[in-house]
């Protein structure tokens, strides 16, 4: 319930389920800010009901007052809070009073703007329902039987389809004229750039001031003037490389000499490039060390939960990496901050994991998350590439056209960082549209030892290097990036000699790759290592996904299983190289 607000913009802001331009939600002296997250009234529909809440207009009574009305918590996903399979395997949402807004794809924020009232009761529908035209895709099938019949949900992906409001939601209170888009980058090493847009029918003047790292005052400008460059800029640096260095921007808004809104907004000095087919990160070539990860947690499943990010985090920085990609979505806003501020390197990527059906619906739905996608994080210096999907089909029909339009349009709506397409554990022959070649480097995903080899760890470095090997003979002049290997290990299980799916046997997998990677790194034939995965995490029922997928090195309750110290070790090994090389960047 929000009470009424005289001569304000009251908007409501999902942090999950865009509007070009939104900001992070912030309160100050001007923007007020109210959070909605708590105990929510949850009411779903019955099997097989085909859009039943909203032809009964659920929307228009107290959900509390249903039968089976129960509370459920926001954020959070819904599907492990119930102990009835029909809840969990068929979720739902039903809708607003007054229909304001409509919002397709996940993981990316939209905003309301609520007309004035004296409180308001605001009701929600969400469907997690995946088909062709989806992104990502999925099937669903019915399945008819004597007595009971049944949904069966088919996702186009290997992890839980989890439903719900996964981020926080709130009320941002804003003036008559506000700030609704802000982007801040560099050019050169000391020079910043910005670019606005203003919301609202007042002419104000535009005011924006620079502050460095320690909250000292630089330069003032009145919009649209150019900020000068910065004498001694700090440069932002990852970690292991130097000091993770953040500048603040404050905007304010005048109207009549009143301040009508103010914005203040992190950001870091940092510039990216290519160099025989190398990362380099203000000029120093960069060694990415990290993991493929999932935001995944049991109880609130995908929910955000600050808990449960810091413990990642915490544990992240433990294993001593300094990067990873937010397969396959892009992750909290929360956690874009802690990275810009811990000095960890990320790929965010679109929710378009498992492209199969290329169609104009697909195409239309998949830029748009690009463009919220970059528009929501294109402030943060911790984000270093887009990645556009994962593991694409890419023999299918229209494939090459779809991902030469995607491509160019991700360039066009941000320059400044370079875009990739992760591939699954195949060779680049399966690439036969050779989408590829629209990309500025290669995210590879590949298990030997795991899908193909069971049993046989000792194929692994030669399997590793000849596949890298024939990327880069396809590809010769693009980077590359591993950005998926390993196996899993049920927690406990334990086996000498390593058998699959003991912790041994994970770790002969890994070690084998190792020996790969020294020589492709050596040969300067790819960039980076992820290992997948960080955390065990779940997903579908399956006979081959008991209980989820144990690729982790840490359990789903984020305790070490034996591989995490391998990983420790190495990564640890190179952090030391590189600080002895870099000791200047810590000053």
């Amino acid at each position: 319930m929000c009470r009424r607000s005289v001569g304000v913009v009251v908007c409501l802001i999902f942090s999950d389920v865009g509007v070009t331009g939104l900001l992070y939600p912030q309160q100050n002296s001007v923007r007020g800010l109210d959070s909605l997250d708590g105990l929510w009234d949850f009411v779903r529909e019955p099997t097989f009901a085909t859009d039943l809440g909203l032809k009964n207009r659920w929307y228009l009574k107290v959900l509390s007052s249903f039968e089976n009305a129960t509370k459920v918590p926001v954020p959070t996903a819904y599907n492990d809070l119930f102990a009835h399979r029909e809840v969990r395997d068929h979720i739902g949402w039903y809708i607003n009073g007054i229909l304001l807004s409509t919002h397709t794809g996940g993981h990316l924020p939209f905003e309301v703007e609520m007309p004035k009232a004296d409180e308001y009761i605001i009701t929600v529908a969400v469907n997690n329902t995946l088909h062709t035209g989806s992104v990502p895709p999925g099937a669903y099938e019915y399945v008819p039987m004597k007595n009971v019949s049944f949904i069966w949900q088919k996702p186009g992906f290997d992890f839980f389809n989890y439903a719900g409001i996964l981020r926080p939601v709130v009320v941002q209170v804003l003036g008559v004229a506000y700030l609704e888009r802000l982007r801040l980058w560099s050019e050169k090493p000391n020079i910043l750039k910005y670019d606005l847009k203003v919301n609202g029918k007042a002419d104000v003047k535009i005011l924006l001031t620079l502050f460095d790292p320690l909250g000292q005052k630089i330069e003032s400008v009145t919009y649209p003037a150019k900020f000068t460059a910065v004498d001694d800029v700090q440069l932002w640096w990852p970690r292991g490389y130097g000091k993770a260095n953040l500048y603040r921007v404050k905007v304010q808004l005048y109207w009549n000499e009143t301040i009508v809104d103010e914005y203040t907004e992190t950001f870091g000095f940092r510039f990216l490039e290519f160099k025989e087919k190398k990362l380099h990160v203000n000029g120093v070539p960069f060694y990415c060390m990290g993991f493929g990860m999932h935001e995944d947690f049991e109880l609130h499943g995908r929910g955000f939960n600050p808990v449960v990010m810091t413990k990642d985090l915490n544990m992240f920085e433990w294993t001593n990496a300094n990067c990873y990609r937010t397969s396959h979505y892009p992750y909290s806003e929360e956690r874009a901050y802690e990275a810009d501020r811990r000095g960890i390197m990320v790929i965010t990527e679109t929710p378009a994991v498992g492209l199969e059906f290329y169609t104009n619906e697909v195409l239309l739905l998949h830029k748009k998350m690009i463009k919220d996608m970059i528009e929501r994080d294109f402030n943060h210096p911790s984000v270093f590439a887009w990645s556009l999907a994962n593991e694409p089909w890419t023999e299918k029909p229209n494939c090459r056209e779809h991902f030469q339009e995607v491509a160019k349009y991700a360039k066009n709506e941000d320059p400044t960082r370079p875009i990739t397409v992760v591939y699954g554990p195949t060779n680049p022959n399966d690439d036969s549209t050779k989408t590829a070649e629209f990309a500025d480097f290669i995210g590879i995903n590949f298990y030997p030892g795991w899908y193909q080899d069971m049993g046989h760890p000792e194929v692994i470095p030669e399997r590793t290097y000849d596949l890298i090997l024939t990327w880069n003979k396809h590809f010769p002049n693009k980077p590359v990036l591993i950005t998926e290997y390993g196996g899993e290990a049920l927690p406990g299980m334990y086996s000498e000699p390593g058998f699959a799916g003991s912790e041994q046997y994970q770790m002969e997998l890994i070690r084998g790759n190792f020996e790969a990677f020294e020589q492709l790194r050596g040969e300067g034939r790819i960039f980076g290592e992820m290992l997948w995965n960080f955390a065990d995490f779940m997903t579908a029922p399956h006979i081959t996904r008991l209980m989820g997928n144990h690729k982790g090195v840490f359990t789903r309750e984020r305790q070490p299983k034996m591989a995490a110290y391998l990983m420790k070790e190495r990564y640890g090994k190179f952090r030391t190289i590189y600080e002895e090389k870099l000791k200047i960047n810590k000053m």
